[in-house]
């Protein structure tokens, strides 16, 4: 049984709508936000449906079916994409990464029948530690 702060039913706009059922739809989207877009429209259709209801709709605790409305209800769609991970921050681009694989595929090394790391990294102008991490 949820024992944490109320989690109020979500109204929706019809342009919050239309999105929340387009994130459900879409083969593209992330299962994690797919799920919390159906928490979120099952809220919105069941006004007086109790969170261990929804939460047993889609599978989930009623505590984490509680966490994501109050989370719409706070910061609307925005608020049911992934908070940023913990950890230290990226030290290779995108850039580098799309210019080695590219390079892996496109290219082959003068001397040799294939790519080692040794001679990627000579190439792109990467370590060697930063070529084997792509």
């Amino acid at each position: 049984m949820h024992r944490g702060p109320s989690s109020p039913v979500p109204i929706l706009s019809d342009e919050e709508r239309q999105l929340l059922s387009a994130l459900v739809r879409r083969r593209q989207t992330p299962r994690g936000l797919a799920t919390r877009a159906k928490i979120i429209l099952l809220s919105a259709d069941q006004p007086t449906a109790t969170l261990s209801q929804i939460a047993a709709q889609v599978g989930l605790s009623d505590d984490t079916v509680g966490t994501w409305r109050r989370r719409f209800a706070a910061e609307r769609v925005a608020g049911l994409s992934d908070a940023p991970k913990s950890g230290a921050p990226r030290t290779i681009q995108d850039a580098d990464v799309e210019r080695v694989v590219r390079l892996t595929l496109d290219t082959l090394p003068a001397d040799a029948t294939h790519w080692s790391t040794r001679s990627m990294a000579q190439t792109s102008g990467m370590t060697q530690s930063a070529v084997h991490r792509i």
